[in-house]
């Protein structure tokens, strides 16, 4: 009994697959160009926003005048005592009365 040969596959030279896989190759790069297109014009309008955002906080803030030397120092605000007490070891119920 004769061995017979492993068969062939031409099914790759066959145009008709041919201009299917062109046709399905053309469709992704269209929406590889629309996914781009739609990260780029997203990305620039959040852009746009958070430098409207930025620059209406920096106008917003209020101006800083030079100290002068004859006036004292401001008094420590309950941020500044609620992180003094976060970095050394304070009584919590100091942290409350402050609070009030």
């Amino acid at each position: 009994m004769e061995v017979e040969p492993d068969r062939i596959d031409l099914s790759p030279l066959d145009p008709g697959s041919w201009q299917r896989k062109s046709a399905a190759l053309a469709a992704r790069a269209l929406e590889l160009r629309r996914l781009r297109r739609a990260v780029i014009v997203r990305g620039m309008t959040a852009l746009a926003l958070s430098a409207a955002a930025a620059l209406a906080l920096w106008l917003s803030a209020p101006s800083r005048e030079p100290a002068r030397e004859d006036t004292p120092a401001p008094a420590a605000s309950s941020s500044t005592q609620l992180l003094d007490w976060a970095i050394h070891d304070t009584d919590p119920t100091e942290v409350l009365r402050y609070a009030q």
